[in-house]
């Protein structure tokens, strides 16, 4: 599944597992006008990884990539 979690009125979610292999996606949801856009593709496909914001900064960590193997990385979008 996706990575989600909230900054200042939007919902980030990072990657996800749709039939078709893993997703590099990161899309945000704005609450306040109800519109999606879609950031910056991530580095790699991730699926099954965690999400947090600190500081105001989106990080992905860990989750499985490309292939079905679990990875250790780290990533943050700075808006």
């Amino acid at each position: 599944g996706a990575a989600a979690a909230g900054i200042g009125g939007k919902l980030y979610v990072a990657g996800g597992s749709p039939p078709f292999g893993n997703l590099d996606l990161l899309q945000i949801y704005d609450t306040s006008t109800s519109n999606p856009a879609t950031g910056a593709s991530m580095p790699g496909t991730r699926t099954g990884a965690a999400a947090a914001v600190v500081n105001g900064k989106f990080y992905v960590a860990g989750g499985g990539g490309t292939g079905g193997g679990r990875t250790n990385t780290l990533w943050v979008y700075d808006q």
